[in-house]
């Protein structure tokens, strides 16, 4: 995390998405709020950012990497994932703790 200031709703969203995809029973990882991935620039802005490693896919980061090999399970689980985040800051603009 070097140079990196994670934002306390970086930690809250991270564990809101994990919890909706355990209630799932889909496979998945922290990937720890480094800002390390996609999502460094808004890290660096000071936008809580978060992430989380699904299921292995050998396709990520390699030109297989496209729409044909989308895993329409994994992204279902993805879609339910932040539609519960989404739908918990709406019942709670507190709910990642960051007031």
């Amino acid at each position: 995390m070097r140079g990196r200031r994670v934002r306390r709703g970086s930690i809250g969203a991270e564990s809101l998405l994990g919890a909706q995809l355990d209630r799932d029973g889909h496979a998945h990882q922290p990937e720890g709020s480094n800002g390390r991935s996609d999502y460094a620039p808004f890290v660096d802005a000071g936008i809580a950012s978060t992430g989380l490693l699904s299921i292995r896919d050998d396709n990520y980061h390699t030109p297989q990497d496209d729409i044909d090999n989308v895993s329409i399970t994994t992204l279902t689980h993805a879609a339910r994932a932040v539609a519960n985040l989404i739908g918990t800051l709406q019942q709670d603009a507190d709910a990642l703790g960051t007031r």
